[in-house]
């Protein structure tokens, strides 16, 4: 495992997410703590092998008041995310990144209070790295 990160709510609910070497590579893996309940089971929330080529690469999360949250990574140099339901279950991995021109890198998450989130990366045009933004409501 590597480059784990975990975020908690305020009411002590934890998330947390990291990259691990599976049988087909790197993958993008989560686990989630309920306070009264504990550690739940770890599940791989990637859809394929992941782009590990530095640490610009590495997965970001976030929990909400709710205990809500997303995990952002880079996955085939496109953004992903994934948002898991407190209590219920991750949903599946959503590419949140369109625009095929260049490689992705370097997510960034931001989560407010009524779960609203913001998303950045870095993204290549072919010349230029350039700043993305995508939000969730």
């Amino acid at each position: 495992a590597w480059s784990a990160h975990v975020a908690v709510a305020p009411s002590g609910d934890a998330v947390a997410s990291w990259m691990e070497v599976g049988s087909n590579g790197w993958q993008t893996w989560a686990n989630t703590y309920v306070v009264g309940t504990g550690w739940g089971a770890a599940k791989r929330i990637s859809m394929t092998t992941l782009d590990v080529s530095s640490d610009q690469n590495v997965p970001e999360v976030v929990v909400g008041a709710s205990g809500d949250a997303i995990v952002v990574w880079v996955e085939a140099s496109n953004i992903w995310a994934n948002h898991y339901f407190l209590g219920r279950c991750w949903i599946r991995a959503e590419l949140i990144e369109t625009d095929d021109a260049g490689w992705a890198a370097i997510p960034s998450l931001a989560l407010d209070a009524f779960g609203n989130a913001v998303a950045t990366w870095t993204q290549s045009d072919g010349m230029f790295s350039n700043v993305w933004v995508n939000h969730y409501n």
